[in-house]
């Protein structure tokens, strides 16, 4: 009876290590990140919309319901607040600005310092007149972002937010502000039952391989090829290897649970 015990914790702890050793062996792309939007204001959003590939619609439905919308307020606010914008452009020209201030400042270079604040302010005021009657700010809990979701007219509100900026001016608009926060109570469910990582989807054959079905989920973020990898946080039988999981690479295998936790502070 011993000698079966010994047999079957080795056989048991050599498997263990062989799917560790397999999961090492993965050669994990780097997760796409938002490139449109290069202020990274939403970067809760970006994943919070999943597709299930064939199982898991009652978490689906529980995580979609992680963030939520305030009623539109109508509020003022000076221009110098708004932090981000959707259709930023910058990207176009492989160029990559953490703020709205140095995105302005590289517009109105570009143009041989020509855009003036008036000019630019003037251009904006114009273009929504003909889309819509005021500004649609999204304001970001988390992070406490202020960010214009727009079409048009990206780079006049850049500079005149960088002249706004740099020359002091105060200038403020009525603008539609809602709010997007995170469900508290969702995150809490989902942080207490579940193991939660984001991976590319070109990883995702590879580490499916290294569980068995029953204990992994996945789901499609829809968002620049990438996958949400679900396991029970109660199956004890898996913990080392997500434990292992959590270690690698953020920029390759993303610890959604500690993402979400550093935005729930």
């Amino acid at each position: 009876m011993q000698n079966y015990l010994i047999k079957v914790f080795n056989e048991r702890f050599n498997q263990e290590y062989l799917i560790q050793d397999k999961i090492l062996s993965i050669d994990f792309e780097d997760i796409g990140y938002p490139l449109l939007n290069c202020f990274k204001s939403n970067d809760m959003g970006v994943f919070t919309h999943i597709r299930s590939f064939n199982r898991g619609e009652d978490f689906k439905k529980l995580f979609n319901g992680l963030t939520k919308k305030s009623e539109a307020v109508c509020s003022e606010i000076d221009i110098k607040k708004v932090s981000s914008l959707r259709s930023s452009k910058s990207k176009s020209s492989g160029r990559d600005f953490k703020t709205m201030y140095l995105f302005g400042k590289d517009v109105y270079v570009d143009r041989d310092d020509k855009w003036e604040f008036e000019d630019c302010i003037s251009h904006v005021m114009n273009h929504l007149a003909r889309d819509e009657p005021r500004l649609e700010l999204f304001l970001y809990q988390w992070n406490g972002k202020y960010h214009w979701d727009n079409s048009g007219g990206s780079h006049h509100f850049a500079v005149a937010s960088f002249h706004a900026q740099n020359n002091k001016i105060d200038y403020s608009f009525q603008a539609n502000i809602i709010e997007i926060s995170i469900d508290r109570g969702v995150a809490n469910n989902l942080l207490v039952n579940y193991e939660m990582f984001i991976v590319c989807e070109r990883s995702q054959h590879d580490l499916e391989e290294c569980f068995n079905e029953k204990d992994i989920c996945l789901f499609d973020v829809g968002y620049l090829n990438n996958v949400l990898v679900v396991f029970d946080k109660n199956n004890n039988s898996i913990k080392k290897h997500i434990n292992l999981l959590k270690n690698l690479d953020s920029k390759k295998v993303l610890h959604f649970n500690r993402y979400l936790k550093e935005r729930l502070v």
